[in-house]
């Protein structure tokens, strides 16, 4: 298995590319690669969680060319954990709020109780 936050899971998915692993899941994490790479990632076992309005995920812009590989789900301050397309309307929020979405405690404490809503 292949895990990191933000750096760390934007390392992991890059690992992911060259090395065997039963999964990847990367919490937080930017973008890695260009389109190519993200379609080379849909073989591979590969979860993107990203909690809130995380803003990490929203860079590099994918006007640059990046893009996300592997299956994104959303993680909320519930707890509950949905597999959910891009949310795109990151421009639209505080960037605080982003900011602070980040933390890696988000993350502990949003996975840190198993709730049977789930999927």
């Amino acid at each position: 298995y292949l895990t990191g936050h933000s750096l760390g899971g934007a390392l992991a998915t890059l690992a992911s590319s060259v090395v065997e692993a039963n999964a990847t899941y990367s919490f937080g994490a930017p973008r890695v690669g260009n389109k190519a790479f993200a379609q080379a990632l849909s073989s591979k076992h590969v979860y993107r969680i990203v909690y809130g309005r995380d803003i990490a995920p929203s860079y590099p812009h994918p006007l640059l060319g990046y893009c996300h590989g592997g299956e994104r789900w959303q993680l909320g301050s519930d707890g509950a954990l949905v597999q959910g397309s891009e949310w795109r309307d990151w421009f639209h929020f505080p960037v605080a709020k982003g900011v602070l979405d980040h933390r890696v405690a988000n993350y502990a404490d949003g996975l840190a109780y198993p709730r049977h809503d789930r999927r």
